[in-house]
């Protein structure tokens, strides 16, 4: 790559684009491996930054939708200051949804359009699918899970269009038309089931069945299995819709019990009417109306299974067909599709159809199977999870015996190594959310080797919390993942995250060369700043200023306390001590900042200027000056670590002395030895029981600030990325409190 293709610099501008008010910064690339890496807290503008960017490498406009009247700008501009074009840029959200295995594929293409093209066939499918699901829905009767039926009940996988295609279209014309309004549900009950396997009432049925089909044979037109009364019906509606009497035709029957006489049928009314006659026939027939009173007494004494024994007794022309439930499940489908034969049709049509394109869709994939193999390759190499993502149908595809590339997942049982192939549903079941962005990282990978394949202009890669909800081990590999990308002049990276911890591993892997800080003020504006101490806030930020700067000495009390828990005990006097500046204790109102300071030295096991300490100055009220300049600051500092650890120990401390002041139980409160805001908390929800707001406050600083109070020194970073907007808020709420009893005393 020529020096004249690259980006020494690249400069952003950004005005009312998603939420950003204004954002102008240039990022320096002047080095071969320079990368940037921005820490904004969630909310600030992360999302909204890559939203501009993923607009940009689309080439659509920009906008800000909250206040959709205001003028966007959104430049991106690189050397010569011109603006990049869309293909110069490639966005990396922290998921894309859309690349989550779906009901209507799980397949992964190795080509972007071709996956689009080939969703929308499935998607075309699926939702036809889904519109005919619905019609036979509300004609069976089963509220969720037609599919399923249908698959249990012909025992088959084949989704719904290819079992119409296959099995029910060809069947449909001798369908029972009688079946095609029985309730499924109610046949197909296992308590049913139990009741028709009792021996007497098989017997009865095989009874019923004999006569039935003796008393049809004796019929003068129909037969149990030629010309059945459900052909008939069929007949007649088939003739009425091809307009078959309108055009003056007449349908001419043998009559069986007069060898040579016919009789002639001028209409389907005629026909309906001989149908009507033979049923009634049937039903009248004695022999039958005998078996029939025993099976209603059976069923009528086995109350589980009321509804059937009502339909049975409203519809005895069922019974035949009881003898094989099987093949009744199966008729009773069929009957339900022929009533909707015509969009049955064409729902199978479109199924036809859509094969022969996915088979063209097929033919262009073949040609970018390598390219998808490697990055399946680089996958499986890099990341762990429990599966192994393998191209299965290599061969196939080469071959042209498969439609397209697919994926399976192999997984290896921990316990012995045994491995498991499972089938798509399956899959989606095993899959766990963490795992489905494992595979989308899949994508990631292609997306990027593609365009390192491509060569040409540098692309610019924006990353935005792409490691997000990953384990330690995975978002190591994606950090080095990253760093590979920083450092190939093909791409100019720049991340984002709201996660300290990772935008710090990310500067001290050399991933990024340059880290920024976002913060932004009341008018949206965004400012990026460098970041100061990154790996020690005790050594690098609070203990140089202990004797200068009030809310500094204060943040460091909870990393003392910790430091003493760690090397002397909780019992220490010193640890006690600075449990009273954390809890408010008889002791709390007298310890000075000479107090403080010997605490101090003594971890430390050093001496520091005092400088302008006033030592005789008591702590809690230094404690509460510095909580109020933080709280009452017009804008709050999101990374500013010690402004909410003061706010935290000036909450809890009002609080604790509020309730105490209220409870007025000295000697109670001196029996509390351990989770002292939590004991007192519960007291006072127990004597004050009407004060609900002050209870709504209290609770607030209960739940807000133990995390910034029992710090733990060497895992701070969460904290970081907390805001401090309800801790400001929890804190005046609660000093609030505090002074309405004051000034209220006499």
């Amino acid at each position: 790559m020529t020096d004249e293709l690259v980006n020494a610099s690249i400069e952003v501008i950004l005005k009312n684009c998603y939420g950003i008010g204004s954002l102008r910064e240039t990022f320096d690339f002047a080095e071969p491996a320079d990368a940037h890496v921005i820490y904004a807290p969630n909310g600030a503008m992360k999302t909204s930054f890559t939203n501009a960017f993923e607009d940009a490498a689309m080439d659509r406009d920009t906008a800000d939708p909250l206040f959709p009247d205001r003028q966007a700008e959104r430049k991106i501009l690189g050397r010569d200051g011109l603006q990049l074009s869309p293909e110069q840029i490639l966005t990396i959200p922290s998921f894309r949804p859309q690349y989550e295995l779906t009901s209507a594929t799980a397949r992964l293409l190795s080509n972007p359009d071709l996956q689009a093209r080939y969703q929308k066939l499935h998607e075309q499918v699926a939702s036809e699918t889904e519109s005919f699901l619905a019609l036979l829905a509300s004609q069976s009767g089963v509220k969720k899970g037609v599919a399923r039926e249908i698959s249990s009940a012909f025992e088959t996988q084949e989704p719904v269009p290819a079992w119409l295609d296959n099995e029910v279209l060809s069947q449909i014309d001798d369908a029972d038309p009688s079946l095609a309004d029985i309730p499924y549900t109610t046949v197909v009950d296992s308590k049913v089931q139990d009741a028709l396997s009792d021996p007497a009432l098989r017997a009865g049925l095989e009874q019923y069945v004999t006569r039935h089909r003796e008393v049809l044979e004796s019929s003068s037109y129909f037969s149990h299995s030629t010309f059945t009364l459900a052909r008939a019906g069929t007949l007649s509606k088939e003739l009425v819709k091809n307009a078959f009497f309108e055009a003056g035709h007449s349908v001419v029957l043998n009559d069986k019990a007069k060898h040579g006489a016919t009789e002639s049928f001028q209409s389907a009314s005629d026909i309906d009417k001989l149908i009507k006659a033979e049923r009634e026939r049937i039903a009248t027939d004695a022999t039958l109306k005998g078996v029939f009173t025993k099976l209603d007494a059976a069923l009528e004494r086995n109350v589980q299974v009321k509804a059937f024994h009502e339909l049975i007794k409203a519809r005895p022309d069922l019974i035949p067909h009881l003898q094989n439930l099987p093949t009744l499940y199966r008729n009773l489908w069929i009957g339900y599709v022929a009533e909707h034969r015509e969009e049955a049709a064409k729902l199978a049509a479109l199924y036809r159809s859509v094969k022969v394109k996915l088979a063209e869709i097929a033919e262009e994939a073949r040609a970018h199977t390598s390219a998808w193999e490697h990055a399946a390759e680089e996958f499986n190499e890099r990341f762990d999870v429990p599966f192994r993502l393998i191209v299965a149908n290599r061969t196939d595809v080469v071959l042209g015996v498969a439609t397209l590339p697919a994926a399976e997942f192999e997984f290896i049982d921990i316990k012995d190594g045994e491995p498991a192939t499972p089938d798509r549903l399956t899959l989606e079941k095993t899959l766990s959310q963490g795992e489905r962005r494992a595979l989308y990282l899949l994508h990631v990978i292609f997306d990027i080797e593609a365009r390192r394949r491509a060569g040409g202009e540098p692309t610019l890669v924006i990353v935005d919390d792409i490691a997000d909800s990953f384990d330690y081990r995975n978002k190591y590999a994606i950090i080095q993942y990253l760093h590979e990308i920083a450092h190939d002049p093909q791409f100019q990276l720049i991340a984002l995250t709201h996660n300290f911890d990772f935008f710090r591993t990310v500067i001290r892997r050399g991933v990024a060369t340059r880290g920024h800080i976002a913060t932004r003020n009341s008018k949206r504006q965004i400012t990026l700043r460098k970041p100061g101490a990154l790996d020690n806030p005790f050594l690098e930020r609070l203990r140089p200023h202990f004797f200068t700067h009030p809310a500094k000495r204060a943040a460091t009390i909870p990393f003392l306390r910790n430091l003493l828990e760690y090397t002397k005990g909780p019992t220490h006097e010193h640890y006690s001590t600075l449990t009273s500046l954390l809890h408010w204790k008889a002791e709390t109102p007298t310890i000075t900042n000479a107090t403080l300071a010997q605490i101090y030295e003594y971890v430390t096991d050093g001496v520091d200027s005092h400088g302008a300490l006033d030592s005789t100055a008591l702590v809690y009220c230094d404690i509460f000056a510095a909580a109020d300049t933080c709280s009452e600051s017009s804008t709050g500092n999101h990374f500013n670590l010690e402004d909410k650890i003061v706010l935290s120990i000036a909450s809890r401390l009002h609080a604790e002395r509020y309730m105490i002041e209220r409870i007025d139980d000295a000697d109670w409160v001196g029996t509390i030895t351990r989770n002292q805001t939590s004991q007192l908390l519960t007291r006072y929800k127990k004597d004050f029981k009407n004060e609900r707001e002050q209870a709504k406050a209290l609770d607030a600083v209960n739940l807000l600030t133990p995390e910034h109070i029992h710090l733990n020194s060497f895992m701070y970073e969460p904290l970081l990325d907390m805001s401090d907007v309800h801790l400001r808020k929890a804190y005046a709420d609660v000093r609030n409190l505090f002074q309405s009893i004051t000034t209220s005393r006499p």
